[in-house]
């Protein structure tokens, strides 16, 4: 659809002009976030060959749709799972991994160059948290989806104190989207 190849050339051409900034992409819910998450990951890839990505979400559901959609875009020996809940802890070029397993070990994933975060309006907006754990050694940029940038009680997720993203560089969650 037009809109996913939108938001996957707006999130690409962000992080090639701004390395250091993390993206938040806003796409409602059955829109095809993880048909955009996978897209991503073949896109960036194919610029960049010798690098890698981490796919993060706290949901092992979430995980197993991740894996279904970047199964479509890869071939299997180019993708792994890393979630002591699906029972699968391997390491290749594009790894979706559990949050959970993964943040006590950050030096492991320390060599991935862009991690793609699904549902993170999930994570907290305080503390340390095992995102911002992780977040002290992995130092690539995040990408952040979601389909709601917004929380209660904070605000957009990429604004304020302790903001995990730096940018809302697309979104389809609002009227004002559907008015471009």
């Amino acid at each position: 659809r037009k809109y996913q190849v939108d938001c996957e050339d707006t999130i690409l051409n962000f992080i090639t002009r701004f390395p250091d900034k993390h993206p938040l992409a806003a796409v409602p819910t059955g829109a095809g976030k993880t048909k955009i998450l996978g897209s991503i990951a073949k896109k960036y890839l194919n610029r960049y060959p010798d690098r890698s990505v981490l796919v993060l979400s706290h949901v092992e559901s979430i995980l197993a749709q991740d894996i279904e959609a970047l199964m479509q875009f890869f071939q299997p020996n180019e993708v792994s799972i890393y979630s002591a809940g699906l029972g699968f802890k391997y390491i290749e070029k594009v790894t979706v991994a559990g949050i959970n397993s993964i943040y006590r070990k950050p030096e492991r994933f320390a060599h991935f160059d862009l991690v793609i975060i699904d549902e993170c309006h999930t994570i907290p907006t305080s503390g340390q948290g095992m995102y911002r754990t992780l977040f002290k050694t992995v130092k690539a940029p995040r990408i952040g989806l979601t389909a709601t940038p917004f929380r209660t009680g904070h605000g957009f997720l990429h604004k304020g104190e302790g903001a995990m993203f730096t940018d809302l560089v697309y979104d389809l969650s609002s009227m004002q989207s559907f008015n471009r």
